[in-house]
């Protein structure tokens, strides 16, 4: 049985504007999503063909609550459900991102899922690869559209004022950090990036870093 190897969405994102290093692995799929359509069109390499590549949406956040690892069902939808990939020719898939199947609605509220974009590419040549692409929603109205990761996290997270190193006043988040805290190591949050302003300034000794 051949490895299946997990591609980071950086290594991916990389590779489609080709600044993949060559110590990177290459993954014979690319795409652009700037995180506003509700669809998603992926560029297939290396004669990989749309019969080998499978995508599964799986929910993560359902209206503002997080999805337990393992769990079957959120608010009574399956958490892991398998998209229709069409074969636009050309190399050229499109998968649609619609949170739920044609005719069903999900309540108002905010939601993130992340897609498994899978490939078993029958030439020996390639590796099996799994890339894990997150996606932010907001359902108003029923009608869902889709968030960028700030706006999300502005959604789920709202920020507080709070101090830097410096004592000087800034916006964080404490429920993430107190979140991240308590994580076992290994664990990945969506958390606010501290700001990158240096510890020490001119005339500090402390040489704190």
């Amino acid at each position: 049985m051949r490895c299946f190897r997990t591609l980071s969405l950086m290594t991916l994102l990389a590779t489609s504007t080709g600044a993949a290093l060559a110590t990177e692995p290459v993954a014979p799929v690319s795409f652009e999503d700037a995180g506003r359509l509700m669809e998603l069109e992926l560029r297939l390499a290396g004669g990989l063909t749309a019969q080998e590549v499978a995508v599964t949406q799986v929910f993560t956040r359902f209206r503002g609550v997080v999805v337990d690892e393992g769990a079957r069902l959120a608010g009574g939808l399956p958490v892991r459900r398998a998209l229709a990939v069409n074969d636009l020719g050309g190399g050229r898939v499109r998968v649609s991102l619609a949170p739920v199947p044609a005719g069903q609605a999900l309540p108002d509220g905010v939601y993130a899922q992340f897609l498994e974009i899978e490939a078993q590419p029958r030439a020996l040549t390639m590796e099996p690869f799994m890339v894990l692409h997150p996606i932010y929603l907001e359902v108003v109205g029923g009608v869902a559209r889709r968030l960028d990761m700030p706006t999300y996290s502005a959604r789920v997270e709202p920020t507080v004022r709070g101090l830097d190193k410096l004592g000087r006043a800034v916006q964080v988040q404490p429920g993430s950090r107190g979140a991240a805290a308590l994580a076992p190591i290994g664990d990945a949050l969506d958390v606010q990036v501290e700001r990158g302003d240096a510890f020490a300034v001119p005339g500090d000794e402390r040489n704190e870093n």
